[in-house]
């Protein structure tokens, strides 16, 4: 088992143009958006096999502090994130793993505002699987995107080898469920109606998979 640390930070310039997000009331063609962050990260290491995990908790949590300047505006914004998986041998000595992963974020506006929704969470597959990017969420009554503030999810999953084929050929099967919550609009800034438009909050999947290890 292991604790690392990381540090970062940087520093962006986005420049909208209408081909980008073309008639949208959220931003206008040629607004500029200008980032510096800093923030941290840790991670627990707790697995026995990082490539192939059968037992142990492997977990991350980072929060990142923006200054972000637009229109006049200067927003200081804090973005926590955190993620854990657990992993336990289903049945001893037959391959069949079993895991549960959670993860939640957050962003808070420390001048007291809201936050524009360019610096929003934009769930998708890898929060429920089965959806793409920006494919559930807060939404304006046009059908824009708006993104989130908060959001919660857990998961389940069991993992075994495929009966008759041999463990050579790097192929195994998954069975899973996904559940998770998005926060509403009521602080995303950047467009009419916002604190008003939401879409349906919880998102739930369950499905299969066919995993191969590939030798690329």
């Amino acid at each position: 088992s292991a604790l690392n640390a990381q540090v970062f930070g940087g520093y962006e310039r986005k420049v909208i143009t209408d081909t980008e997000l073309p008639n949208s009331t959220l931003v206008a063609n040629g607004d500029e958006f200008n980032k510096a962050f800093t923030g941290y990260s840790l991670t627990w290491n707790g697995v026995d096999d990082i490539k192939n995990p059968t037992e142990g908790l492997y977990a991350t949590f980072s929060q990142q502090y923006m200054n972000l300047n637009y229109g006049g505006t200067t927003d200081h914004l804090l973005k926590t994130e955190a993620r854990a998986r657990y992993f336990m041998p289903l049945i001893p000595d037959s391959g069949v793993v079993a895991s549960v992963r959670g993860q939640a974020g957050v962003i808070n506006n420390l001048t007291g505002g809201n936050v524009h929704s360019v610096e929003a969470f934009t769930p998708g597959s890898q929060l429920v699987r089965g959806f793409q990017s920006r494919g559930f969420g807060p939404r304006l009554g046009s059908g824009e995107y708006l993104g989130t503030t908060m959001f919660a999810g857990i998961s389940g999953e069991i993992e075994f080898p495929i009966p008759g084929l041999p463990e050579s050929y790097g192929l195994s099967g998954a069975v899973w469920a996904d559940a998770a919550w998005i926060g509403d609009a009521s602080n995303i800034i950047g467009g009419p109606g916002v604190a008003t438009s939401n879409d349906q909050p919880w998102r739930t999947s369950v499905g299969a998979s066919l995993i191969w290890d590939s030798p690329f």
